[in-house]
């Protein structure tokens, strides 16, 4: 059984890499067979251009994307432990309206069922990916380009989650080949920036015992950096009506979208987690400052495979700060942004974040909890795009003290601890 969990992971390595080669060989050849004329590139590039829309120009549909290599991060701390993934893929365009997706790395967090936090884990996958609005863009003579639009999406891959607790086997690791479907959109932005947004289900099969085999479902918002080769530079002046160059916002309510939803089916049993979350930004008069207050709560359930016991765990947080925009004069003086909230910042404020544990076994209920409240300061960068959307990329540190309550041996402590967060921020704003 060893064998054969260590062939699957060599057979999936394989693939992410075959996957990287082929990438290669098949773009080699596109650049050998690349002949257009700078002024044919220059004519196709203006006729192009004209009919697109600012935000169909700021999602680079004016490029023949043919690949997109792709990174991605995040990360939070939670009560001693860092939750996150930092993930590396590469996308290929295989014939019109299709390509091949490779997660080549993906170092992430795993829900199990088997805690009440999710356990560390990587994985990698391959997925087929149809962009089936692309025919009927170019019927239509809609603007159309390769890897960007509406997809649907079939793969596989494998996954090892380190170190999980096992009554029989002790600690072990867990070895898994997920089977999945998925519904999104995927969409560059300005040339460096991808979002990929949807909803997936699929079959968790356990390569360690079927007991640990799982039904899922999840949405997932991938935000990060995306490097091609592009022919044309961006003309900023066509982009203003997305990067609101003149829009003076004074006030923000917004909602983050990344990752609000994740369901699992273990055991006959639901898990996952669902978080609710609003944000309120006041500008104060014209000056560069203003007040930022982010509410959320996440709900969250996990059963054991293991055993007959269960936990219900809430997680209130709420956090005061003041930002600072550095930059906003300049973007100012060079006419990327009026005097609104759409610039880098520096953050100081006040946080408070709760995890309240509801144990639940036959017979037996216990209540844990533990509360911070500190300082937190950290910098970030912000931008509004057109009427409804917006981007907030931060990272911070904080320190504080911890108030912890343990109901299985009703002892009370509290001790100084720092946190840290790095964070994709990119959601709705009303």
């Amino acid at each position: 059984m060893q064998n054969k969990r260590t062939n699957m992971a060599k057979i999936f390595r394989k693939i992410s890499w075959t996957a990287l080669m082929i990438f290669f060989v098949i773009n080699n050849s596109y650049s050998q067979t690349d002949s257009l004329s700078y002024s044919t590139e220059t004519h196709y590039y203006d006729s192009v251009v004209q009919y697109l829309t600012p935000m169909e120009y700021a999602f680079m549909m004016h490029e023949e994307t043919n690949w997109l290599l792709k990174a991605s991060a995040s990360a939070y701390w939670e009560y001693g432990r860092i939750e996150g993934s930092l993930k590396l893929s590469l996308e290929k365009k295989i014939a019109n309206g299709f390509s091949l997706n490779a997660v080549l790395f993906n170092a992430t967090t795993i829900n199990l069922g088997l805690s009440p936090s999710a356990n560390a884990g990587i994985e990698f996958s391959l997925e087929p990916r149809w962009y089936y609005k692309n025919q009927k863009n170019i019927r239509d003579n809609k603007p159309t380009a390769n890897l960007s639009g509406a997809y649907v999406a079939m793969g596989a891959g494998y996954r090892i989650a380190h170190r999980i607790y096992d009554h029989e086997t002790g600690y072990s690791n867990l070895e898994f080949m997920p089977l999945f479907a998925k519904w999104g959109v995927q969409r560059r932005f300005l040339k460096r920036g991808f979002v990929d947004v949807g909803v997936m289900a699929g079959w968790n099969k356990s390569l360690s015992g079927d007991t640990w085999s799982t039904l899922f479902f999840n949405t997932y918002v991938d935000v990060g950096m995306a490097f091609t080769r592009d022919k044309y530079k961006l003309d900023f002046d066509k982009l203003c009506p997305v990067l609101r160059c003149h829009a003076e916002d004074r006030f923000l309510l917004k909602t983050n979208l990344v990752n609000i939803i994740n369901l699992a089916y273990v055991q006959k049993s639901l898990i996952g987690s669902i978080e609710p979350n609003i944000a309120a930004e006041f500008k104060l008069g014209s000056s560069p400052f203003s007040i930022n207050t982010k509410l959320s709560s996440k709900f969250q359930y996990s059963k054991s495979s293991a055993f007959d016991y269960s936990v219900f765990i809430i997680s209130p947080q709420a956090t005061v700060e003041g930002r600072y925009y550095y930059n906003l004069h300049r973007r100012m003086l060079t006419g990327k942004t009026g005097n609104g909230l759409s610039a880098n910042y520096i953050s100081l404020g006040a946080t408070y974040r709760g995890e309240f544990y509801n144990n639940m076994s036959p017979g037996y209920n216990t209540w844990q909890e533990n509360t911070f409240v500190g300082l937190k300061a950290g910098t970030g960068i912000q931008r509004l795009i057109s009427k409804h959307l917006y981007l907030d990329l931060s990272i911070g540190v904080g320190y504080g003290i911890q108030y912890s309550y343990d109901g299985w041996s009703g002892i009370h402590s509290n001790k100084m601890r720092g946190i840290f967060d790095f964070e994709f921020g990119i959601g709705y704003r009303f």
